[in-house]
């Protein structure tokens, strides 16, 4: 029974396009989190959650409005590195070391910025009260790394020791060649008179002609063959030292991080609390943004209201081309449970009823729409939508059976938590017969209370919708030109 009613939702939300309209906003999100979030909004049956999140939503849109942006900076995605430093025995690298404490710069702004919303805007407060910034392992970073994500040769006193030797040894190394380049120099021994390097080994670029002038090991020979690049043998051994000592310095910064990355495995559930915040703050963000640039307003919802939708336009029609969309208002008394709407072909008829299915998933999803601020949506738990044509050729089955066959699904599960949108009812067979057919499906899902729109040509449904107690006629007409 349920896997029923879920797969009837989906099949209304796909004929709703509510996927198009949470992608129009995931440009306004700055991380693939948020992102993810974004599409994955679902309209909730609470109404304890569905007027938490408008509110949260209107206190976050205020702030825009008041040019009160929270901060982003360093706001980025830490599922990866928290995935790799839950893995026993992992070592982060610099880099990644280098996004923690970007990341962990952010969570202390937006801590520090949402602490002094508690009495302006208290639920924004107590949404983000989780962000905790941090700061031991912060400075545990800042202390071993330096802003390149390289490790700090004061990291541990055997580091800086090494390091000291290394630069000591390296020194020597470079005076040695030096001193031979100057000799040999005006002896048309070298191609260049510097010193190069081929794998850590220092080498100097003999002519071919005179490799042997130079005793020493030759690492690389030009493309040309015309280069041979020897390094001495006077500094083979000291060289040879220096690459130990390198060695010995690696190990050294390979335990370093390691004891750096046992230190922020510690940390790991308060970054990934933090990190599950900052995606909610994300995804927030990104929708009053949304709502702000395109002039959104949030509904009121509640149990047992009327439908006021006042000025209310199709939102992908209205991100398309706002100047060049056309406003619809329906209002309904909370008793009313059928509207009829009749009117041309290409009237507007399907685009009225697809809105208002739209704005009802937009504003259960916690998301503003595009209508005027007094507008008004009773809470639905479930949406029911036949929109188009719903013939299947490849199991044999005409529109009219399809149609029929939905509409049995649809009369079974709905109730009055539903909203069911119906394009076109009794259409697609005998006029007469789809009439009467028509007039019953409403009738039944008027006496399970269900909250029932349909589009229609019939007369006989406009005539009953005129006499029926709970039920409404609403007609387009075209403009003339």
């Amino acid at each position: 029974m349920i896997r029923r009613i879920k797969a009837i939702f989906r099949s209304a939300e796909q004929q709703l396009e509510f996927d198009r309209v949470k992608a129009a906003g995931l440009e306004y999100a700055l991380t693939s989190s948020g992102r993810a979030l974004f599409l994955s909004l679902q309209p909730s049956a609470s109404l304890e959650h569905v007027t938490g999140r408008l509110e949260l939503l209107r206190q976050m849109i205020i702030l825009l409005d008041r040019g009160e942006d929270p901060p982003t900076e360093g706001l980025c995605d830490l599922h990866t590195v928290l995935d790799r430093l839950a893995l026993p025995g992992c070592c982060l690298d610099g880099p990644e070391f280098l996004l923690i404490a970007s990341f962990l710069r952010f969570v202390r702004s937006a801590h520090a910025f949402f602490s002094r919303l508690a009495e302006r805007a208290p639920l924004l407060h107590r949404a983000f009260a989780s962000f905790a910034p941090l700061p031991d392992l912060m400075k545990m970073i800042s202390d071993i790394l330096d802003e390149e994500g390289n490790v700090r040769d004061d990291a541990s006193p055997e580091l800086k020791k090494l390091s000291a030797d290394a630069a000591r040894i390296e020194k020597r190394v470079q005076s040695q060649i030096s001193t031979l380049i100057r000799r040999l120099e005006g002896q048309n021994v070298l191609q260049e008179g510097f010193s190069t390097l081929r794998g850590e080994r220092f080498v100097v670029p003999v002519r071919s002609g005179a490799r042997s002038r130079v005793p020493g090991i030759v690492h690389d020979v030009s493309s040309s063959g015309e280069t041979f690049f020897i390094e001495p043998m006077s500094v083979v051994e000291e060289t040879n030292e220096l690459a130990a000592c390198r060695l010995r310095r690696r190990d050294e910064i390979r335990r370093i991080l390691f004891s750096l990355t046992d230190e922020a495995r510690s940390y790991h559930d308060h970054l990934l609390v933090n990190s599950e915040t900052a995606a909610q703050f994300d995804l927030l963000r990104a929708m009053a943004r949304f709502s702000f640039r395109n002039n959104f307003s949030i509904p009121s919802v509640g149990e047992g209201l009327g439908l006021d939708l006042l000025r209310a336009h199709h939102p992908l029609l209205f991100l398309q081309d706002a100047s060049s969309s056309v406003p619809i208002s329906i209002r309904l008394r909370s008793e009313d449970r059928v509207l009829v709407v009749s009117g041309p072909n290409a009237g507007g008829k399907t685009t009225a009823l697809k809105t208002l299915g739209l704005l009802s998933l937009m504003a259960q999803s916690g998301m503003a729409i595009p209508a005027w601020t007094d507008s008004r949506l009773p809470l639905f738990k479930t949406w029911f939508a036949d929109i188009g044509d719903a013939q299947d050729i490849t199991e044999g089955v005409s529109t009219f059976s399809a149609h029929i066959r939905n509409m049995a699904r649809i009369l079974e599960q709905a109730d009055s938590g539903s909203l069911v949108l119906l394009d076109e009812l009794g259409t697609a067979t005998d006029p007469a017969e789809g009439g009467c057919l028509a007039v019953s499906c409403l009738e039944r899902l008027a006496a399970r209370g269900a909250l029932t729109i349909a589009t229609s040509h019939l007369s006989p449904l406009k005539a009953w919708a005129h006499e029926f107690p709970g039920a409404r006629n609403a007609s387009f007409r075209l403009d003339d030109v």
